[in-house]
């Protein structure tokens, strides 16, 4: 039995998604850009006109309410046109549902962080070949050593806090 995920469906599941995807994703950094001063200033001015549609030079609640909604209703828009055309990009053979197979076929397979070769560099530090436990072990206990602080043998929380706001 072919099972398929409809349009709906798989908003639905990119909905659901969204929030573990986005915990996982490593934060790409913002490229910095220069701007003037009289760029900010007409910017801020142009927003600021933009919400108070009354033009009485003050913006209320009701007023931040109402452009709140819009930008939700904008950016809920252009995410369903987005799932759209990634669903329209999925479905292969283009009969309105995704069967397991073309899911199956867009998935990013499985890759190793390190290919054995950065391993064997990494641990082998005679350089023979083959990790020894020495030499496998060896990373693993100089982290140890640096993160135990008062070298009593024992890493508490408060050394591993210490150690990652170094």
């Amino acid at each position: 039995m072919t099972r398929y995920l409809t349009p709906a469906a798989l908003a639905a599941l990119a909905l659901t998604a969204a929030p573990a995807a986005a915990q996982t994703q490593p934060a790409q950094p913002a490229q910095a850009q220069s701007i003037t001063r009289a760029t900010v200033v007409q910017e801020t001015q142009t927003t600021f006109s933009g919400i108070d549609t009354n033009k009485d030079g003050s913006i209320t609640k009701a007023e931040l309410e109402a452009s709140q909604a819009k930008a939700i209703q904008a950016a809920d828009a252009e995410r369903q046109r987005q799932m759209q055309a990634e669903f329209t990009r999925l479905d292969t053979d283009k009969n309105g549902s995704l069967s397991l197979a073309e899911f199956k076929a867009a998935a990013s397979p499985v890759r190793a962080r390190v290919t054995p070769d950065e391993a064997l560099a990494g641990f082998d530090t005679n350089k023979d070949g083959k990790i020894s436990l020495e030499e496998y072990r060896g990373p693993r206990l100089a982290l140890f050593d640096k993160t135990d602080t008062n070298k009593d043998g024992t890493v508490t929380a408060a050394e591993v806090d210490a150690a990652r706001s170094r």
